[in-house]
């Protein structure tokens, strides 16, 4: 029986998702909504454009497709898998109610308090006068994050009062983020190092893959604002087992626990942030979709079959599989619009691609759009991805950048540093 999968969204990660069903043998066609060019250059995948919900809803109808996986965060906490799943059509994917451990802050620290989720402290502010109160209540530096979604661009780390009340400002009064801001988490501030604890989860069990660590901020050595994602390594190098064992016992299990207990268990991936701090792995978010661009260091480096995984958690036998992975590392650099994360300006031509993949990188199109006339061109801050695998981590590093340096387009930048800071 020929299967056919939809993708919803149209970055880097949808690319990967798309790459990566189309190696599998289970898998006869794919669709990608709206997609990309890069989405477009998969063998056996159709763009199709549906802006809404609704013309989701339709196409997945028209096309008969037997699975959709919604890629951004946005459709999720908008309801798409309700309206889909109401009309018999599975999705890989959590409900409007679930999807609010990523759609707000404030919801997914309730959560972890209530059902001994290793988390920091924090106060929810609803209004500017409440938080402005409590900007020292944890000292400094603090965090302040926007409480509802905002690209990834919504979490401000402060190192002194004026730094925390210019971000209240940013969040609360100029309206930076916009509706994300109606209401400010703010957080103690964490001392150590990340990792991205990404897998499926079937609402039981957690199916984990390999530790990666995401470079989120736009400097190098990890300094300047916040961003999406500049690049990503995989298998993160400091993640012992037992590191892997505190996160189990003191982040997934409880996650796992509490998911069953509130009725908020789906079939999908679930994205954990870690701090690994003096005092033990503590969460610093969930997401409740694939990361991006996690998505394109670690699923280049997946063995098994990625919809037969989703399939085991869609049937809940989630606890019976183990991925299989090849081996070595991975290594993805992003390139970026020049101004990015702040404004920036796109409809550039791009060069290189072609030459980047022939030193053995995959080219990942994150905001790419294709003219008929001048090719592929930047439409996005973050534009591409391109992603290495080696045997070592120096082997993955090193070819990731002598694929990016392969690659131009007017005012492109990149961190130089991936993998190092």
């Amino acid at each position: 029986m020929e299967k056919t999968i939809l993708i919803i969204g149209s970055g880097g990660r949808e690319h990967a998702l798309a790459q990566s069903f189309s190696e599998s043998s289970s898998v006869d066609s794919i669709i990608c909504s709206p997609g990309n060019a890069g989405t477009a250059s998969v063998k056996g995948c159709r763009n199709f454009p549906a802006p809404g919900n609704a013309e989701i809803l339709n196409l997945a109808l028209k096309e008969q497709v037997d699975l959709v996986v919604p890629g951004p965060e946005q459709p999720l906490a908008e309801g798409l898998v309700d309206e889909l799943k109401a009309a018999g059509i599975p999705a890989f994917g959590p409900a409007a109610a679930s999807a609010r451990l990523e759609a707000s802050k404030g919801f997914a620290r309730d959560f972890m308090a209530r059902n001994g989720v290793a988390t920091a402290d924090y106060i929810r502010c609803r209004d500017y006068d409440t938080a402005k109160f409590s900007l020292e209540r944890f000292g400094f530096p603090v965090v302040l994050k926007a409480d509802g979604l905002a690209a990834g661009k919504g979490v401000l780390i402060c190192t002194d009062r004026e730094e925390a009340e210019e971000a209240l400002d940013s969040v609360m009064l100029r309206r930076d983020f916009g509706s994300a801001g109606d209401e400010l988490v703010i957080e103690e501030c964490f001392i150590g190092w990340e990792t991205s604890i990404i897998g499926i989860t079937d609402g039981m069990s957690f199916l984990p893959f390999l530790p990666a660590k995401d470079h989120k901020r736009a400097g190098n050595g990890d300094t300047g604002p916040n961003t999406g994602g500049m690049g990503v390594i995989a298998p993160h190098p400091l993640v012992d087992g037992d590191v892997i064992k505190d996160i189990q016992d003191n982040i997934i299990t409880p996650t796992m626990a509490g998911l069953q207990k509130e009725k908020l268990g789906y079939a999908g991936f679930l994205f954990i942030g870690v701090m690994v701090t003096p005092r033990g792995a503590k969460t610093l978010e969930y997401n409740v979709r694939m990361g991006d661009p996690e998505a394109q260091a670690l699923l280049p480096l997946l063995d098994g079959d990625l919809n037969k995984y989703m399939e085991a958690a869609l049937e809940g036998r989630l606890a019976d599989v183990k991925p299989r992975w090849r081996g070595g590392a991975s290594c993805c650099v992003v390139a970026a619009s020049g101004g990015y994360p702040r404004e920036y300006k796109t409809g550039y031509p791009i060069r290189g691609i072609t030459e980047a993949e022939k030193t053995g990188c995959r080219v990942y199109c994150a905001g790419v759009k294709e003219d008929c006339d001048s090719g592929l061109l930047s439409a996005g801050g973050r534009v591409l991805g391109v992603t290495a695998l080696g045997e070592t981590l120096n082997d993955a590093r090193a070819l990731a950048y002598r694929g990016i340096e392969s690659i131009s387009f007017q005012n492109s930048w990149y961190r130089k540093d991936i993998g190092f800071s």
